[in-house]
């Protein structure tokens, strides 16, 4: 093998292995500090991208019960309870996450430095759903 592939495929394995470890479950625990690997949870969605120049794509949605002391962690990572404040907001994150109308739960909402970046959670309690999107450019 010539040194030239040797260190192409090297940078291959390099860029891929950290992307194989990056499961829903461990970006919340390492996000929020909520682990849900050690109980009953149902991956809806996961898309996990992570682009060579920088960007990151990541869209989880999940059937989960969080007890009081995840929802107690989300709040002091800067979640707010229900309903959704931003008016002007409010109707394009409850349409991408698919949780319209939710009352009873916790959002988190942080607009990047460009329009379609942002980071933003929402959980229901009603519906036990976990929806959380991260988009960095």
């Amino acid at each position: 093998m010539t040194m030239k592939r040797f260190y192409s495929l090297l940078l291959c394995v390099i860029l891929i292995l950290p992307s194989c470890s990056r499961t829903s479950e461990r970006i919340l625990l390492w996000s929020w500090d909520v682990n849900v690997s050690s109980r009953d949870h149902q991956v809806e969605f996961f898309k996990d991208q992570q682009y060579p120049n920088g960007d990151v794509s990541t869209v989880i949605r999940m059937k989960v019960a969080l007890n009081d002391d995840d929802i107690s962690k989300l709040i002091s990572k800067g979640a707010r309870h229900l309903p959704i404040e931003e008016k002007s907001k409010k109707g394009w994150l409850e349409r991408i996450s698919g949780l319209d109308g939710a009352n009873n739960g916790v959002y988190y909402f942080e607009q990047g430095e460009q329009e379609l970046e942002c980071k933003f959670l929402i959980y229901d309690r009603d519906s036990q759903v976990l929806y959380y999107n991260l988009s960095i450019m």
